[in-house]
C-alpha cells in the first residue's frame, strides 16, 4: 500500500540523514544514469520543462499543474523522462541486483497464469513463456504503465516499454492499462484473435444481456442480497484498500452496493448491482443501460474485476 512506501521514505531519511530526494539521487538515479529523474522538491516551484496534467472532465480537459508537489514522498512524486525510463526498464530486466525485486512478498516463486503477485514495488507473473514485471502509476492529471518481459528461452529477446499520458479519468486509466496488456501479448506471441474469440464466447454464454441486466435491476434490495459483498478489500495491483458498503438513495431505500477508496475516502460514482445468481456485481454508471462488460465476480478470496469487452481479467480485491 502507498502509505507503507511513505513510511519507508521517512525511515530512510532518519537513517541516512538525507531527504528521500537526495538519497534516491545519490543511490538510485545517478548510478543508473537517470540524470533527468528525481523526486519532486516541495520547496521549489514545478520545473519549467514539466508538462501540465489534465483531468478529463470536459472535451478540452482541465489543466492541473502542482498536484505532484507533495510534502510526503515515497509512493510517488517522481518526475522524469521517457529516456530515463528506458534505463530503468533495462535495469529491471538485466541487472542481477534487480532479481531481488522480483521475489513475491507472499510466496517463494512466481506462479504461472494471469494472477499477478506483488513483489517489491512491482507486480510479477509468468505467461506465454515470459516473466512479466510491471506496474502502473496514477496521480491527478497523469497515468503511466511500464512492462519488462523476460523470456524463459534464452535464445529469445527481452522486451520492455513505458506508456504515459498527461490526462486522468476512470475510462482513460482503464484504456492505458488495456493498451499495455495488448502490447505485451503482441510481443509474447499470444493470439489476440483467440483471446477475443474466448471473450465473445464467454460473454455470449455467461454475460447477461442488457435486457437481462435491466430486468435484474431493482428499485430496492434486501440486506441479505448485498451482505456477501460488503466489507473491506485490499488490491495488491492498485495498492489501496476499498470498502464495499450499502448504497442508499435519497429515500433511504437500499438500491445496491457503493465502493469507496479508503486512502482518500472517495466514493465511486457508479453503483454495484447484485446479480440474480448472487455471484457477481454488475456495474451501473447511471446511464440507460448498466454496463454488462464490466463486473466484479465473487471468488474464494474476495472479488475479481473482469472486463469482458477487452479480454482483461485479473485485478483482484482480496477480502481483509
Amino acid at each position: 500500500q502507498n502509505i507503507n512506501y511513505d513510511l519507508l521514505a521517512i525511515l530512510i531519511e532518519k537513517v541516512s540523514g538525507k531527504t528521500i530526494r537526495e538519497f534516491a539521487q545519490d543511490e538510485i538515479f545517478s548510478p543508473l544514469g537517470m540524470k533527468d529523474t528525481s523526486f519532486v522538491d516541495p520547496t521549489r516551484p514545478t520545473l519549467e520543462q514539466s508538462i501540465p496534467g489534465y483531468t478529463a472532465d470536459n472535451e478540452q480537459g482541465t489543466p492541473i499543474m502542482d498536484t505532484v508537489n507533495t510534502s510526503i514522498s515515497g509512493s510517488g512524486g517522481v518526475i522524469g523522462t521517457t529516456r530515463d525510463m528506458a534505463k530503468w526498464i533495462d535495469f529491471v530486466g538485466t541487472s542481477k541486483l534487480a532479481t531481488q525485486l522480483r521475489i513475491p512478498i507472499f510466496g517463494k516463486k512466481v506462479e504461472e497464469g494471469n494472477n499477478p503477485q506483488y513483489a517489491r514495488g512491482q507486480l510479477v507473473s509468468k505467461q506465454d513463456g515470459y516473466l512479466r514485471i510491471f506496474h502502473n502509476g496514477m496521480t491527478p492529471g497523469f497515468r503511466t504503465e511500464f512492462y519488462t518481459l523476460i523470456p524463459e528461452d534464452q535464445n529469445r529477446d527481452s522486451f520492455g516499454f513505458f506508456l504515459a499520458k498527461n490526462s486522468s479519468g476512470e475510462k482513460l486509466e482503464r484504456d492505458l492499462g488495456v493498451l499495455g496488456e495488448k502490447l505485451a501479448k503482441i510481443w509474447t506471441g499470444s493470439s489476440l484473435e483467440e483471446e477475443s474469440k474466448k471473450s465473445s464466447e464467454s460473454e455470449s454464454i455467461e454475460s447477461p444481456s442488457v435486457q437481462q441486466v435491466k430486468k435484474l435491476k431493482k428499485s430496492e434490495y434486501t440486506k441479505e442480497e448485498i451482505e456477501p459483498f460488503l466489507g473491506t478489500y485490499n488490491s495488491p495491483v492498485l495498492g489501496d484498500l476499498f470498502q464495499m458498503k450499502p448504497g442508499y438513495n435519497e429515500s433511504k431505500a437500499l438500491i445496491g452496493v457503493k465502493m469507496m477508496r479508503l486512502s482518500d475516502e472517495v466514493t465511486f460514482p457508479f453503483l454495484l448491482l447484485p446479480s440474480e445468481n448472487g455471484r457477481q456485481l454488475d456495474i451501473d454508471d447511471g446511464g440507460p443501460d448498466p454496463d454488462k462488460n464490466l463486473r466484479l465476480e465473487v471468488t474464494e478470496k474476495g472479488l475479481l474485476f473482469v472486463d469482458l469487452q477487452n479480454s482483461i481479467g485479473g485485478i483482484q480485491l482480496l477480502r481483509t
